[in-house]
């Protein structure tokens, strides 16, 4: 028996066109530094779960593109975001690249900032990354009327830091052997800690944390399973491999728990520290010196005790897809059972991803040491 986690089931993505009666800039890309946004006096609210084209969007974009851009684009010339003070674009691949300049073109309100996020952690692209904090700030301050201090940020870090701890606390006990709460209520928070008030979401995760780290639950069985991939539902995605049989024990998702991996150094300069934690954090697929993603994702696995990876990637999304034929033969090479998925946006994909992931967890829980990469 697992912990209740009440109003879970009810729990829906919040959307930003609310009347939430404070300043909300959104974000599209975990490189964005939600601890300025804080210190700035704004909530930041990740545009999350958004994938369904639209005519719209369609006659703007080439449909051989990415469904999540896609879908940020439709909202926005829907006017479902004219009540934030602004949204960040990261320059993370082409299509974001792309969105921020449909966006000045087409929506124009409420209007979009482009962050320049190095693809290197080097020396030289920690001190580029610095720069490009500074102004970012410094048009933070342009829009709330209100400059960023040392203090403001500290006490930033400590509110994201703990939001971290919080989800790496809940990250654990998916991952233990007893599992007091499953993977898709793990993801149901993480979600929730991108889209809600931070200190609301501590608090109500507080009672959570204090009542499954104090009991004793019975013994859940199934295939362990690390998921990866691109910056899509993890929620949904998550519920379809439950519902399949399998237990999901960890991930490396920026849906996910990769958004709150590493904490902010509170000893550093604040600015500093930002700028080391977002750029030195474990690695995004689509960077292109990767750090040692397939590393990470290895080390990922053995400390969940994972039998298998479902990776999925959305149609078009080449900075990930190109890591798959290396990562797939890493994992084949160490016996770990891999299977790649892909998908279109559309809601109608989830139906033949989920025959494939039954399949792929029929195929653990056979009982021979036979390993598959699909």
């Amino acid at each position: 028996m697992m912990v209740e986690i009440r109003g879970m089931g009810g729990f829906k993505d919040r959307q930003p066109d609310q009347d939430i009666g404070e300043p909300v800039m959104g974000w599209v890309c975990s490189a964005t530094p939600e601890e300025l946004l804080l210190a700035a006096g704004l909530r930041p609210m990740r545009l999350y779960g958004f994938e369904a084209r639209g005519a719209q969007s369609e006659a703007i974009m080439p449909t051989t593109f990415c469904a999540y851009v896609h879908g940020v684009l439709q909202a926005a010339l829907e006017d479902r975001f004219r009540h934030l003070a602004g949204v960040v674009v990261v320059n993370s691949c082409d299509a974001m690249r792309r969105l921020a300049d449909a966006w000045e073109r087409f929506v124009g309100t409420p209007p979009v900032y482009r962050l320049d996020f190095p693809f290197r952690c080097d020396e030289t692209a920690e001190r580029h990354w610095t720069g490009v904090l500074n102004r970012f700030a410094a048009h933070l301050a342009s829009v709330t009327g209100r400059s960023i201090s040392q203090v403001d940020l500290q006490a930033a870090i400590d509110l994201m830091n703990q939001t971290r701890r919080t989800i790496q606390a809940l990250d654990q006990l998916r991952a233990s052997k007893n599992r007091p709460i499953s993977g898709t209520d793990f993801a149901d928070w993480a979600a929730k800690a991108c889209m809600q008030d931070k200190k609301r979401f501590l608090l109500e995760s507080s009672s959570l944390l204090e009542h499954a780290q104090s009991k004793n639950f019975s013994h859940q069985s199934g295939p362990r399973i690390v998921l990866g991939g691109c910056a899509a539902n993890a929620r949904t995605l998550v519920g379809l491999v439950e519902k399949s049989g399998a237990l999901v024990v960890g991930d490396e998702l920026c849906t996910g728990a990769r958004h709150f991996h590493t904490l902010v150094d509170e000893s550093m300069d604040p600015m500093l520290a930002v700028a080391h934690r977002y750029l030195r954090r474990p690695p995004c697929a689509r960077r292109v010196d990767g750090g040692d993603y397939i590393g990470h994702v290895l080390d990922l696995v053995r400390e969940a005790r994972a039998d298998g990876v479902v990776f999925q990637t959305l149609k078009f999304c080449d900075a990930i897809r190109w890591r798959v034929p290396r990562l797939a033969d890493a994992l084949t090479r160490q016996g770990i059972p891999f299977l790649h998925v892909e998908r279109d946006g559309s809601a109608a994909s989830w139906g033949p991803l989920e025959t494939r992931l039954e399949a792929f967890v029929e195929m653990l829980q056979l009982p021979s040491e036979v390993s598959t990469h699909a």
